[in-house]
């Protein structure tokens, strides 16, 4: 299964976050705690997280990343990876279902950007 996901990419991600059981794996350079709380409430208990970010100083001094987006990550268990160079936008969901997008972690991104993705299935062999 493949979906284009064109503009607002909220639903969809929210609907994939409501229903991972397992765990949901983020990656984006910029976050932002408007988007992790939408995201942390549509999430289930039991379910874990990780997420690879882009920490550099100039992230948090253009605030294109909010430190206060990590520290509520962290107080839900989250586990935090960071990645100098990054730029790549992806979100799997119990590594069943999968978007690789320009959509970064932030209302912008997720609401009022025009963004494109990907929605995928992943195929285990």
């Amino acid at each position: 299964m493949l979906e284009l996901l064109k503009r607002n990419h909220y639903e969809k991600l929210m609907d994939l976050t409501s229903s991972a059981t397992q765990s949901i794996e983020c990656v984006s350079p910029y976050v932002k705690t408007d988007a992790i709380k939408s995201l942390l409430s549509y999430k289930k208990a039991a379910t874990k997280l990780s997420l690879v970010t882009n920490p550099s100083l100039r992230n948090i001094l253009s605030q294109s990343l909010d430190t206060e987006a990590l520290s509520t990550w962290l107080g839900e268990n989250g586990r935090l990876f960071g990645y100098a160079t990054l730029h790549a936008k992806i979100y799997l969901f119990d590594r069943k279902y999968g978007i690789v997008t320009s959509a970064n972690l932030t209302n912008g991104g997720l609401h009022s950007n025009l963004e494109c993705g990907v929605l995928f299935n992943v195929i285990n062999s």
